[in-house]
């Protein structure tokens, strides 16, 4: 047990922060800098993968962090390059370490904080190594993966850097992502959704509607869960709305989605046992935080009309503000309307919800 706990300290010691942080400042790089940054990288990743106490991993990956970048604007560019090449080399060969690891827990624990100092770091050559791990069926891995892949520095590098090369690897980071979305966590949705929404290309596009698909066929068939992730699709989807040049699908599966929720949610407060309480609130703020955020953008009008029906459980009420809104037999809905679009063939109003399985 007391070498247990002494392996981290050990290890430790051996990285050489002094060297760094002096080649770090420097203004002109040689050979055996550039080893100096190698060597400490390489120390430190094995610091993680060594470890088998994870109390102190945090401040070994803010150590490599805080020293991704040189002090010196000088030689700030040759720096970084050795540091992030360094990063990679190192950081494949820990994961590739790692799947060796026993038992299973430890295993676990060391391919998550490598996984969490790729995000950290958000540096878009460490992309591929996190798509390796986007079909792990651990959920927490397959998580981060999907932070890694799609992290806000990342998107910013594939938006600015207009080149062949990234234009494909944005394309690869969709269809990967694309590849799990069936199976996908409440969390990883809400990463993708974001991410498709802030990626202006047609595949993230295509993304996004798949995504809003699976979320509109789960409320179909009653098997929908963690309804709080249809924030983030209806918020993507209402970004991507335009009255200049119509809604077109992404009004169509906005309106579908939210109608689903709506629709679940009246069939629950009428007095069917089709969710906890705890659902029952997660969808509720689904309701009412759209009204507030998105519903208001599109009707011009800053409304609470649907807050009051939750609250109230006016089931009633509820179902006239989504009539007014989203449409029925009889008119087409405010949305639609303003924002020129039907939900297929012409159909001025959602489809509505299937009968529940008799088992719910």
């Amino acid at each position: 047990m007391l070498l247990g706990l002494l392996i981290p300290v050990l290890v430790s010691q051996a990285v050489d922060v002094i060297s760094i942080d002096k080649v770090r400042a420097k203004d002109v790089l040689d050979s055996e800098d550039l080893r100096t940054i190698d060597q400490f990288v390489g120390q430190s990743i094995q610091e993680i993968v060594k470890s088998t106490d994870f109390t102190s991993v945090s401040k070994i990956r803010a150590g490599i962090v805080s020293r991704a970048n040189a002090t010196s604007e000088i030689s700030a560019s040759q720096y970084a390059q050795q540091f992030i090449d360094s990063v990679y080399k190192h950081l494949a060969a820990g994961l590739k370490e790692a799947e060796n690891i026993t038992p299973e827990e430890l295993k676990f624990r060391v391919k998550l904080n490598l996984l969490i100092l790729a995000d950290e770091l958000g540096n878009v050559r460490l992309v591929d190594l996190a798509l390796e791990q986007l079909d792990s069926e651990n959920a927490a891995i397959c998580y981060w993966a999907v932070r890694c892949v799609t992290n806000p520095q990342i998107l910013k590098q594939l938006k600015e850097v207009n080149t062949p090369n990234y234009s494909k690897l944005a394309a690869q980071i969709i269809e990967r992502l694309r590849g799990i979305v069936d199976t996908a966590s409440p969390e990883v949705i809400t990463a993708m959704a974001e991410f498709a929404d802030k990626m202006e290309t047609p595949q993230a596009d295509a993304l996004l509607l798949q995504i809003a698909d699976m979320r509109i066929r789960k409320y179909a068939d009653w098997k929908v869960t963690d309804e709080y992730a249809d924030l983030a699709v209806l918020g993507a989807l209402s970004d991507k709305m335009s009255m200049e040049r119509g809604a077109g699908e992404f009004g169509r599966k906005f309106a579908q989605l939210y109608s689903y929720a709506m629709q679940r949610y009246i069939a629950g407060i009428k007095g069917g046992s089709f969710f906890s309480p705890a659902e029952k609130k997660q969808l509720a703020m689904v309701l009412v935080m759209t009204e507030q955020s998105y519903i208001s953008k599109f009707t011009g009008i800053q409304q609470t009309t649907i807050k009051r029906a939750v609250e109230a459980d006016d089931y009633v009420a509820l179902w006239a503000e989504h009539n007014r809104l989203l449409g029925d037999e009889s008119k087409t809905g405010v949305i639609p309307e303003k924002l020129k679009f039907d939900y297929g063939n012409k159909r001025t109003y959602p489809l509505m919800l299937p009968e529940p399985p008799k088992s719910q």
